[in-house]
């Protein structure tokens, strides 16, 4: 499967899991360095889906996981906003995915509130 990727992407990611749910290593590989601009939005988006927000495609934009040449270099703010969500504490290892579903409204909402009233450095603040 890597030498698969390594032929077709310019990068790519994989991650390990630990065995109670959580990532336990994760590792970013370049095929051959492209140009600037592809070569940092490659390495935020590959980091992001080894932190655990995995996804090639997304249903919003903008995001570093759009698949066109527009893809941004740097996370935007909706991709933040769910890399934040999926690190807050209430998001445990090992809950199911029903049981995360419930809280994720409640986490978006809460930080789009925070945003709202602090600006972006309330994703960065409990």
């Amino acid at each position: 499967m890597a030498a698969y990727r390594l032929r077709l992407a310019t990068c790519f990611a994989t991650y390990h899991p630990g065995a109670d749910r959580t990532i336990a290593w994760g590792i970013v590989v370049f095929r051959r360095p492209p140009e600037e601009r592809r070569t940092l939005a490659c390495i935020v988006e590959e980091t992001v889906q080894v932190l655990g927000l995995a996804a090639d495609r997304a249903t919003y934009f903008p995001t570093v996981f759009t698949n066109d040449q527009a893809r941004p270099a740097a996370l935007s703010l909706n991709d933040k906003v769910l890399l934040r969500t999926l690190y807050d504490p209430a998001i445990k290892a090992g809950m199911s995915l029903e049981e995360t579903r419930q809280l994720v409204p409640g986490i978006i909402h809460r930080l789009v509130t925070g945003m709202k009233a602090r600006g972006e450095q309330a994703l960065y603040q409990d």
